[in-house]
């Protein structure tokens, strides 16, 4: 994005950069590293080419709003449900939505257009609570110390502890036992079938005697 402002300015800007109009001319707004604004002109070339969005996505957009004022008179529940009966939309709701629609156009026409250095002096006599509101009320550092970063460093506790001391340990303890005595057993299997028998034979006497001896 660097190159959409003036040449002196090289490095790239961060996510979240914005166009606004600031006494009559638009410039680059964003936040650094230290949370400060800061702003840059656009370049002429660059002011050239803002242009509005194309139709293919104007006219849907002109379509859903025609369709949502139409859709306030339709008695949607009875269509749905089959019934015939007219609709008894609430008029007062509906004139309540088209107020604040009218309310909210009309006050960021006035924030934007007609007093643009308005919102820096709201947002400096908010103080606090605007960068509270600023910063999502803090939601997303919330959710980092309470869910991301436990994740993480129980993943990094599975990942260098758990996983290669106590998994990896059991099996290979288990290879290790096996290889340790397994000469010992190796020294049993002879391929004598004299020694299968006497062994055999052992087994029987100490059954017979366990249960002579019960």
């Amino acid at each position: 994005m660097a190159s959409i402002f003036r040449q002196t300015y090289k490095r790239p800007l961060p996510e979240g950069t914005e166009v606004v109009t600031r006494r009559g001319q638009r410039v680059a707004r964003w936040k650094d590293a230290r949370g400060r604004t800061q702003t840059a002109p656009l370049s002429e070339d660059v002011q050239r080419h803002i242009h509005e969005s194309p139709a293919v996505m104007t006219l849907p957009l002109v379509l859903l709003a025609v369709l949502a004022c139409a859709g306030g008179f339709l008695d949607v529940p009875g269509l749905l449900a089959g019934e015939a009966h007219p609709a008894h939309a609430p008029l007062a709701f509906m004139l309540l939505a088209t107020a604040l629609a009218a309310g909210g156009l009309g006050l960021a026409w006035a924030l934007y257009v007609k007093w643009p250095g308005l919102p820096s002096l709201v947002a400096w006599r908010l103080g606090a609570f605007y960068r509270l509101v600023r910063d999502k009320f803090r939601v997303d550092e919330l959710y980092d110390a309470a869910v991301v970063r436990p994740v993480f460093a129980l993943a990094e506790v599975s990942a260098t502890r758990i996983d290669p001391q106590l998994i990896d340990g059991a099996v290979n303890g288990a290879g290790r036992v096996v290889s340790a005595t397994s000469g010992a057993w190796r020294r049993y299997q002879t391929g004598n079938v004299q020694h299968y028998a006497l062994s055999f034979l052992a087994g029987a006497l100490a059954l017979l005697g366990y249960w002579v001896t019960r």
